[in-house]
């Protein structure tokens, strides 16, 4: 299962469909207008990205779904059961890089969440591997994290999240 968190208008959510054969993919945007493109691109996979897929011989029946509301609670979208979740976060504030990561504490141990410009603020996350790349609006460090704890309930004063670890630095 693929989360994109702040999904926009969709692009990654269709391009982790088109790349990987993820039994769901689901993308959660607060922004209406962004999440009725991404409703408007789900309609497109629907009609023509299957279409593409099985005409190149690759079988894969990726469900994408958008749901429009804040990301961060878990009465909106439940993302917990994630494999692979991204977020283009190169415009978060601190505040919200913190409730994303307060949320990804109740994912399951080996968990990657791939983060743009800052790592989750969270010692449950090791970054495996980071690097800049160049982007169409500018340069983004590019990180991808993996969780190295059992899941646990999510507490959103939890101060335990000081800052991930990487694997340079153990």
């Amino acid at each position: 299962l693929f989360y994109d968190i702040g999904s926009g208008t969709g692009k990654p959510a269709v391009a982790a469909a088109l790349l990987h054969p993820f039994e769901r993919v689901h993308g959660v945007e607060i922004l209406e207008g962004l999440y009725r493109t991404s409703l408007d691109l789900a309609a497109t996979w629907e009609t023509r990205g299957k279409e593409i897929l099985e005409a190149a011989g690759q079988e894969h029946a990726t469900e994408i779904g958008f749901t429009h509301g804040d990301a961060t609670d878990p009465e909106v979208c439940d993302w917990s059961d994630g494999d692979v979740l991204f977020a283009n976060s190169t415009c978060f504030d601190d505040a919200l890089m913190k409730k994303v990561a307060g949320q990804a504490v109740t994912l399951k141990k080996g968990a990657v969440f791939i983060t743009f410009t800052k790592r989750l603020p969270s010692h449950h996350f090791e970054v495996l591997e980071h690097q800049m790349y160049q982007m169409s609006w500018g340069g983004a460090t590019v990180y991808i994290q993996q969780k190295m704890t059992d899941p646990e309930v999510y507490v959103e004063d939890d101060d335990a999240s000081s800052g991930g670890s990487t694997a340079a630095e153990g």
